[in-house]
């Protein structure tokens, strides 16, 4: 097991410098004031502080931010073991199965904690595999103690390397309420002040989460579904929508009524936005009770619709003239992925901006990229759109062809998800032309805005789209026969026509 864990181990995991020079991606220990060192990732590149060098860290298991000071940041691999034996809260030991699965101990350190769980082993304790001895004779007092112990270390570590060490909890070192309090005690310490930390510069905290209140305006399918993450995620949201019954739902949930844009922009920090075409977003933005009118200097625009390049400078005008800063976000990826949280944002604008709704963004996506200038977001996300339109396309031509030469549908569907085609959208789209249900995670009407934009795009640039073209011709011909409410892979009822 060792050696195949040094074939595995990142070069950069084996040997560490001998003078750390934290990079952007690098797996750390951080440490807070009065707190111990936590699995953490580096966020940033080297930032100054008062009190010297600092680095913005994420910590693992916990998404929170903070900017530790270098002299509180420790390579992955120095004192591993120490680390480890540390603390005894069952997040803890989750950070830490995390951080083994995203960068796993050198084959040095790996021996230790497997030669320091056997030494727990010969002084009497069972290996979390094994049946607590104590549970087989009917203790009830031991097993008590070994139940929870299991639950400590997660699966996904359990299938990492051979012997996971988070259960070096074996020994009584169970996820009691003792050691939640101090579990809780450093999550509380993300809440303290940059003052009462290390004097670092800035700090992304629980408390900040609620000291910055949030606006969202729009609250269709993809709307809803953001603003409900933030809520979930306990940010402070205001919320504004033309019909009001979405509005009611999310006020139950927490989130406060704003009585137009204007009034949601005047009294938030940063006013997010998804609407349906540039035309809704000029309404909405620039119009009558519109978000500039409640932007003064120094709020923020976010706007996460699928829109043209010229709109979104035009919109950035506005908002800059208002005194405001903007920010173009347009995110990819469909109900499920809004529901679960798994969005990817790509954005381009005020990089400050950016950098300031980090968190929020992070409750309701999995990844996001900065792209640089106004544009270059809503750029990315209509090339993005036609890949995905022409993918569509050519499954459902490749399926109404199997029906018509007699192959199996259902064969085919299996072949594509088992071969190098595999993909989610070839899973989820193939299953709705096989059982024909086209119930719209994504109407037509959506996805041929979309390829009119990048259409446009296209011509701008003297770029040829023939896939593209093909796949909006198919996105009219349902539009014509009333059909731009369902969801854009019944472009197969088009091709499976006699």
């Amino acid at each position: 097991p060792v050696d195949s864990w040094y074939q595995r181990a990142p070069i950069t995991a084996i040997f560490e410098p001998a003078m750390a020079d934290f990079k952007r991606g690098d797996y750390v220990w951080a440490k807070l004031t009065g707190y111990p060192f936590w699995p953490a990732k580096i966020n940033s590149a080297e930032q100054a502080a008062s009190k010297g060098p600092s680095r913005e860290v994420v910590f693992l298991g916990t998404k929170q931010r903070a900017v530790i000071l270098v002299k509180n940041i420790k390579t992955v691999n120095e004192d591993r073991v120490k680390m480890v034996k540390q603390n005894k809260s069952g997040k803890f030991l989750q950070a830490v199965a995390e951080l083994d699965e995203l960068s796993p101990p050198t084959p040095t350190i790996l021996k230790e904690l497997e030669q320091l769980l056997d030494k727990k082993g010969k002084k009497g304790g069972k290996r979390p595999k094994e049946q607590s001895s104590a549970a087989a004779n009917g203790d009830a007092k031991k097993a008590k103690v070994d139940k929870p112990v299991a639950k400590a270390a997660p699966k996904k570590a359990a299938t990492s390397r051979p012997k996971k060490h988070p259960a070096l909890v074996e020994d009584g070192m169970s996820d009691t309420p003792s050691d939640r309090d101090k579990n809780e005690a450093l999550t509380s310490s993300f809440q303290r002040s940059q003052t009462e930390t290390d004097g670092d510069s800035r700090v992304y905290t629980s408390a900040s989460k609620q000291y910055h209140k949030y606006g969202f305006v729009g609250l269709g399918t993809m709307g809803y579904g953001m603003a409900a993450n933030l809520l979930k995620a306990g940010f402070n949201v205001t919320v504004w929508n033309k019909t009001t019954v979405k509005v009611d739902e999310l006020v139950g949930k927490g989130a406060r009524k704003g009585e137009s844009a204007a009034s949601v922009a005047s009294q938030c920090d940063v006013t997010f936005a998804c609407l349906s075409s540039p035309d809704v977003c000029r309404e909405v933005v620039i119009g009558p009770n519109g978000i500039i009118n409640g932007i003064s200097a120094g709020k923020g625009y976010v706007d996460m619709s699928t829109i043209d390049p010229e709109t979104s400078k035009e919109l950035e005008k506005a908002v800059m003239a208002a005194g405001g800063r903007y920010l173009e976000a347009p995110v990819l990826g469909s109900v499920d992925a809004v529901t679960s949280a798994q969005l990817i944002v790509m954005a381009a604008g005020n990089p400050a901006l950016f950098d300031e709704v980090r968190q929020p963004l992070d409750a309701i996506s999995t990844k996001s990229y900065f792209l640089g200038e106004t544009g270059n977001a809503s750029r990315m996300k209509l090339v993005v759109n036609t890949m995905i339109a022409g993918v569509t396309a050519s499954l459902a031509e490749g399926m109404a062809l199997a029906k018509k030469c007699g192959v199996s549908q259902r064969e085919l569907y299996e072949i594509l998800n088992y071969g190098p085609l595999s993909s989610r959208q070839i899973k989820n789209k193939g299953l709705a032309i096989l059982e024909g249900k086209f119930s719209s995670t994504f109407t037509v009407d959506m996805m041929q805005k979309d390829m009119r934009l990048a259409l446009a795009l296209a011509k701008e640039h003297k770029q040829k789209m023939p896939v593209t073209s093909a796949s909006n011709d198919l996105l009219l011909a349902l539009q014509s026969r009333s059909e731009g409410s369902l969801d854009y892979s019944a472009m197969y009822k088009v091709l499976s026509e006699p």
